[in-house]
């Protein structure tokens, strides 16, 4: 039983390994800025925030911040969690504009790449 669950799960260990990989090579944050103009939008960021969720949450429904990978917990930071103790795509995509307020370090209303590459940098935090 445990052999069939766990090669149930090889295709997205693989997935999420060849993804690691590829992010320590290539900066993810260049992907929040959609329309490639230099500044992210609060749509943009939403949208952004949805695929951290799916690459956070590997397919499950919520998450707690001990779930996360110590390296990915700081995704989480801030997001209140559900009555149940839980996290989920709703919770973070709710937070979104908060936490895109908070990168906007400059207060113009717009985020630039380089914001949130600050922002995303572990050592400046």
């Amino acid at each position: 039983m445990k052999v069939a669950k766990l090669l149930r799960t090889l295709p997205s260990l693989t997935v999420l390994l060849s993804t690691v990989a590829a992010a320590q090579s290539f900066d993810m944050t260049v992907m929040a800025d959609a329309d490639g103009d230099g500044l992210v939008s609060l749509a943009e960021f939403k949208a952004f925030s949805a695929m951290k969720w799916r690459f956070l949450s590997q397919g499950r429904d919520s998450v707690t911040t001990s779930d996360a990978p110590p390296s990915l917990r700081p995704l989480l930071k801030g997001v209140n969690p559900g009555p149940n103790g839980r996290i989920d795509r709703d919770d973070v995509i709710a937070y979104a504009p908060v936490r895109y307020r908070e990168i906007d370090t400059n207060k113009d209303g717009t985020v630039s790449v380089v914001e949130l590459q600050t922002a995303s940098d572990p050592k400046v935090r």
